[in-house]
């Protein structure tokens, strides 16, 4: 598999890179609140946290059951795909319910990379079992 072709530090450099995902998406929003609520004229300031809420909504909504089935490379590729996609139109939104669904939909996105990159770790490695 093209997982097993990769040495010790390209698979600890990919699988951080797909677990941080999640980490950078929450954490480089926190400081940008407050300007982002008013930006879109959000009235109640705490309101402006439902970006963050909304965000693990949509990473509860996991992608990743479907790489079973289909295989984990076009699963995290959609992920990271939708992901992306789903960031451009948070940065174009013109009201703060496009930016809300849009973070949702990041999370939903985020979820595949970093439930998978999980699943590729227990796939290469085991841990030390008592006996």
């Amino acid at each position: 598999t093209p997982i097993q072709s990769l040495n010790r530090t390209e698979f600890v450099v990919l699988v951080a890179t797909l677990i941080s995902l999640v980490a950078l998406a929450t954490d480089i929003i926190l400081p940008a609140l407050t300007k982002i609520g008013g930006a879109f004229g959000v009235e109640r300031a705490n309101d402006t946290q439902l970006l963050i809420g909304g965000f693990f909504v949509g990473l509860s909504l996991v992608i990743s059951l479907l790489s079973e089935p289909l295989g984990r490379k076009p699963i995290v590729c959609l992920g990271l795909s939708l992901f992306a996609i789903v960031c451009a139109v948070s940065i174009r939104a013109h009201s703060f319910e496009v930016m809300l669904a849009g973070r949702a939909l990041q999370g939903f996105g985020a979820a595949s990379p970093r439930i998978i990159s999980v699943s590729m770790v227990r796939d290469q490695y085991e841990g030390v079992h008592d006996q």
